[in-house]
């Protein structure tokens, strides 16, 4: 994955979780059709009860808590 592909995952999840307003996208993104896919093929393997990751990602009321932080270690 190229930094900008990382840049632009770590885009959608913030503005799909709600922490930039709607006018922030040209596009709208949504967490079920952009954000969820992509946490679910990259992060869940080990970010899910019982794994070595610190929290879960499984669900969005998960991934939420977690979206700014997301968006800043993606962005990177």
């Amino acid at each position: 994955m190229t930094i900008g592909a990382k840049t632009g995952i770590g885009a959608a999840v913030v503005v799909s979780l709600g922490l930039f307003s709607a006018a922030a996208s040209a596009q709208e993104v949504t967490y079920a059709a952009d954000v969820a896919p992509i946490i679910m093929e990259n992060c869940v393997t080990c970010h899910r009860p019982g794994e070595v990751a610190p929290m879960s990602l499984l669900t969005f009321e998960d991934t939420r808590k977690w979206a700014r932080a997301i968006g800043e270690k993606v962005g990177e």
